[in-house]
């Protein structure tokens, strides 16, 4: 087995090193909070789609992707690539606007004019954690490469790596962040076009070849039209899963619209979002080509899948090795190197600009809008944000040590999602889209909405023998669920939630011959 050697190491300081300089560069140029969380509101498009890229990939993305397409198939990955653009220009061209234009330090302020301030500290408060639960995960998934690679213990890989995520966010503000996602961005391209290009030399560079191998292990198959709600990947899982998710992470999550809020203007807003899906379409090929070139060694290589599985007494874990085992052992000593520092690189972006997003949110949602206190000075606030970006940098990396134990690596993400984010998705795409819907509505989605994800996914954990004498279909739903696939959890929670806050808001206002309708909604503004 080849050793992750001296040069490989060089590459990676060499890397931490020249992000770090920028970091501390931008450190003595922040003035106020406006500087430390937004850039000054000064940004130009581009190096905001390089930062929105950067930050919305993250290594699940990186790792997940290829991973899914070495254990299963391309039933996920070419969704993406065909839909990405057209839902992330409908985001950028219909959600964004509508935040943008009240120039606010989160998107939370938009609920509250919407519906209610506690409508806000609620949402807020679910988001937090939802955030926290993601920076934990995409900590947690490098860690599988370092630990591998390198032989380091996992548990001292996620402290590394949560270690510098923090210093460096610490020092460098929000605009340190952005500049530096391009050096992030940049190291993630090269370490994938070096390893992709090494699984096309496995084959001699006969790209029929490889395709033939990752045909005949079954990882070529890109569409299932089923509607078998219990499949994994149908076609229509995908898209639905795939549309309210972009939408969920790209237009109601605080960690993206936060880089567009630090956009110069709104026309430079809307184009960092669609600019960010149009530079992502080479990313993602990268990813479909490691995939399958991953797929096809080990379909032509039985002995290295059987010391693959050897790596991990769970078979499911060991699977998830299957990149950085790949790259350990047959990528040449420096490019081994790239492509850690380029997973480093997707990471850091991903964890600076989450941990920054909590901090804003929890500054500016709950601290300063329920604690009295010099605010208005800013000087105050900049010192807590500091100190909370430190916090919860601690506080997601020791989450992070428990993260594994929830699931493969796409559906880790992919559980968070629809238990939280779903629901949380409802409240903004009621409150944009409709004019009807109040804030009875919106309690009324939020409740179903958590009640939902458990009752389908799991049942409530009862074992009520004697209601299957009842009703055997009573006592399935119930006690064990409904059975269908994780894929469609979020798409089924967020119908059920806004269909639920739809109908009970017209019903309120019924009752109480409400007939006021909201400004605060989408428009179209030329």
């Amino acid at each position: 087995m080849q050793r992750f050697g001296i040069v490989d190491w060089s590459i990676i300081c060499v890397y931490l090193g020249g992000t770090f300089i920028i970091f501390t560069h931008f450190a003595r140029k922040k003035k106020d909070l406006q500087d430390f969380l937004l850039a000054g509101r000064k940004m130009h498009w581009f190096p905001l789609a390089i930062s929105i890229l950067a930050a919305g990939v993250s290594a699940v993305s990186m790792l997940g992707n290829p991973t899914y397409i070495f254990r299963y198939n391309l039933q996920q990955s070419v969704p993406i690539l065909i839909l990405s653009v057209p839902l992330m220009t409908f985001v950028g061209l219909t959600m964004i606007p509508t935040l943008y234009v009240l120039r606010s330090y989160t998107i939370y302020e938009y609920l509250e004019r919407r519906f209610h301030r506690h409508i806000r500290t609620v949402v807020s408060f679910m988001q937090i954690l939802t955030k926290l639960s993601w920076v934990a995960t995409i900590i947690y998934v490098p860690s599988l490469i370092i630990s591998t690679i390198s032989g380091m213990p996992a548990w001292l890989s996620i402290f590394l790596i949560g270690g510098i995520a923090i210093i460096y966010t610490t020092f460098g503000g929000y605009e340190g962040v952005i500049w530096a996602d391009i050096v992030h961005f940049s190291a993630i391209m090269v370490g994938l076009i070096a390893v992709c290009t090494v699984v096309i030399i496995h084959f001699d560079g006969n790209i029929v070849s490889m395709w033939r191998e990752a045909e005949a292990s079954g990882s070529t198959r890109m569409f299932d039209f089923s509607f078998d709600f219990t499949r994994e990947m149908t076609f229509w899982a995908v898209l639905t899963s795939m549309t309210l998710s972009t939408i969920v992470m790209f237009g109601t999550d605080q960690m993206i619209v936060q880089k567009c809020f630090a956009a110069k203007d709104l026309k430079t807003s809307i184009w960092s979002m669609v600019g960010n899906s149009i530079i992502g379409l080479p990313f993602s090929t990268l990813l479909i080509i490691l995939g399958l070139g991953v797929a096809a060694y080990f379909h032509a290589n039985p002995q290295a899948y059987q010391s693959l599985l050897a790596t991990d007494p769970n078979q499911s874990t060991a699977l998830d090795k299957a990149i950085p085992y790949f790259v350990l052992t047959k990528v040449p000593i420096g490019i081994a190197g790239l492509f850690v520092a380029a997973v480093l690189a997707v990471t850091i972006s991903s964890v600076n600009s989450g941990i920054t997003t909590l901090a804003t949110m929890t500054l500016k949602d709950l601290i300063e809008k329920h604690i009295k206190g010099p605010w208005e000075d800013g000087r105050l606030s900049l010192k807590l944000s500091k100190f909370l970006t430190v916090a919860f940098g601690i506080i997601a990396t020791v989450i992070a040590l428990w993260v594994g134990r929830l699931g493969t690596i796409i559906q880790i993400f992919a559980l968070l999602y629809s238990f939280i984010g779903a629901p949380l998705m409802s409240v903004f795409l009621l409150g944009l889209f409709t004019k009807r819907t109040n804030n009875f509505g919106i309690i009324c989605a939020l409740i179903v909405g958590y009640l939902t994800t458990p009752i389908i996914y799991r049942g409530f954990g009862f074992d009520w023998v004697w209601l299957n004498s009842v009703s055997p279909f009573i006592y399935r739903v119930i006690c064990h669920g409904l059975g269908v696939n994780w894929v469609w959890l979020g798409s089924i929670v967020n119908f059920n939630a806004m269909l639920t806050g739809y109908i009970a808001s017209l019903i309120y206002r019924w009752i109480k011959k409400d007939y006021e309708y909201s400004i605060y909604t989408w428009r179209y503004r030329g």
